[in-house]
C-alpha cells in the first residue's frame, strides 16, 4: 500500500485493496449489463459558469446512483463496492459517521474538451465532510484540485456558492489509475475532465463525514 499526501490537503491511496477485489469492482462497474446508468446534461450542477475561463468546458456524463443518505442503498450492486470505504478507513485510520451519497460517473471523449476541465464545484460544504474519488480503471481525464475551500461565514451569500467568486489556483492533478483512491475535504473546489485517449473514464464518488480530520493525522 502506498499513501501520498500534500500539506494535509488531500491523500492518494494506491494498492490499498486486494487485486481480486479491484478486478471485481472493475467488472461490476464497466462490464455489467444490469447496472443502471442515467444521462446527465452536466457534470457539476454549477449554474453560473465562469465563461471567461478558457480552461472550463461543461459536458454531459452518465451517472449510476449507488447509495443515498435518506434511502440507503439504491443499487443491487452496492454491496460490491461497499468494501472500498472499509479499506480506505483502515488505511487512513478514520471512522465514517454519515454517508451523504455514493454514485458512479462515466465520462466519454467529447470534441473540444481536450486540455479542459469541468466547472469547479464542491460536493458538501460541511467542514467535517470528505469526498473520495475511486478510479475503477486506468484512464486519462485528470481530477483537478484547487486551493480554495468553502467558507462557512459566506453561506448566506449565494455568490460564494459559485467558483467564480474565488480566485482559484490549481494545486494538484490526479491521474485515474485502477484501484486508486483520492480523498480530500468535500468543501474543496475540484473538477473532473473528459478522457482523450481512453474511450471512457469511470469513477465512484463517495461523500461522507467523519468525527476527525484524518488528513492531518497521516504519518
Amino acid at each position: 500500500m502506498e499513501i501520498k499526501h500534500i500539506d494535509n490537503e488531500y491523500a492518494v491511496l494506491d494498492d490499498f485493496m486486494p487485486p481480486s477485489l479491484v478486478n471485481h469492482i472493475e467488472q461490476v462497474m464497466m462490464f455489467n449489463d444490469n447496472l443502471a446508468w442515467g444521462f446527465r446534461d452536466t457534470t457539476a450542477g454549477v449554474d453560473d459558469i465562469d465563461t471567461d475561463n478558457e480552461n472550463i468546458k461543461e459536458t454531459f456524463q452518465f451517472q449510476s446512483n449507488l447509495y443515498d443518505h435518506d434511502s440507503g442503498p439504491t443499487s443491487p450492486f452496492f454491496s460490491d463496492i461497499q468494501p472500498i470505504m472499509f479499506f480506505a478507513e483502515h488505511a487512513l485510520h478514520f471512522s465514517t459517521q454519515n454517508v451523504s451519497r455514493i454514485k458512479a460517473n462515466t465520462l466519454v471523449q467529447v470534441a473540444g474538451a481536450e486540455g479542459k476541465y469541468h466547472p469547479p464545484h464542491m460536493d458538501l460544504m460541511n467542514d467535517n465532510g470528505y469526498a473520495m474519488v475511486y478510479y475503477v480503471h486506468d484512464a486519462d481525464g485528470e481530477t483537478v484540485l484547487f486551493d480554495k475551500r468553502f467558507k462557512q461565514a459566506f453561506k448566506h451569500d449565494p455568490k460564494y456558492l459559485n467558483h467564480g467568486a474565488y480566485d482559484l489556483k490549481e494545486i494538484a492533478r490526479i491521474t485515474p489509475k485502477k484501484g486508486r483512491a483520492l480523498l480530500f475535504h468535500s468543501n474543496r473546489f475540484h473538477a473532473s475532465s473528459n478522457p482523450v485517449v481512453a474511450t471512457r473514464r469511470v469513477i465512484i464518488n463517495h461523500v461522507f463525514t467523519t468525527d476527525n480530520n484524518f488528513l492531518t493525522k497521516i504519518d
